[in-house]
């Protein structure tokens, strides 16, 4: 207790040296851009993440991974901390980028599964040897059960990627 009121009493010392990384100003930082997957085109640069975030909804972590990893964005945009020198700039709006990126999102969603470990698997008929693919194994064992089968979506887990036949199927991860 003593040592932090000599701190706070010490006119010459200042509490106020914390230097900030990533200056949320912009001052210091460098920017960002936004381009598409080819990367022949600059949608929007800034020098703040928090443009990103707040004017185009893109949540924080989301656009750090894709930013880190060099991922696609909706398997459409490109996130760097470089400029491209062969890159256009856009002549769209922010407002134009930010309906684009919501019309995107809605088309991305629609083909992803519901739950997010959800497993996409193909049943392989044994004797024809047609292919039927699913999203998920409860759509797969909606499938055996309309043709007359008495299907349980464990067994179908235990059967995956096994050759093992299943109602004349054979279940394999796609």
């Amino acid at each position: 207790m003593v040592l932090e009121q000599y701190f706070l009493l010490l006119p010459e010392f200042n509490l106020n040296t914390i230097r900030v990384s990533n200056n949320p100003s912009g001052s210091a930082a460098k920017p960002l851009f936004m381009y598409n997957r080819d990367g022949s085109i600059c949608y929007y640069k800034s020098t703040k993440q928090v443009d990103f975030v707040r004017t185009f909804g893109i949540h924080k972590v989301t656009f750090m991974k894709h930013l880190e990893q060099g991922t696609y964005y909706l398997n459409k945009y490109l996130f760097s901390m470089e400029e491209l020198p062969n890159a256009e700039q856009s002549d769209m709006t922010v407002e134009q980028v930010a309906t684009m990126l919501d019309i995107d999102r809605v088309t991305n969603n629609k083909n992803k599964t519901l739950v997010s470990f959800s497993v996409a698997v193909t049943l392989i008929n044994i004797e024809t040897k047609e292919e039927h693919k699913f999203p998920s194994l409860g759509t797969a064992v909606k499938f055996l059960k309309n043709g007359s089968y008495p299907a349980d979506q464990r067994t179908l887990v235990k059967r995956i990627n096994t050759n093992i036949p299943y109602h004349g199927f054979t279940c394999h991860k796609y």
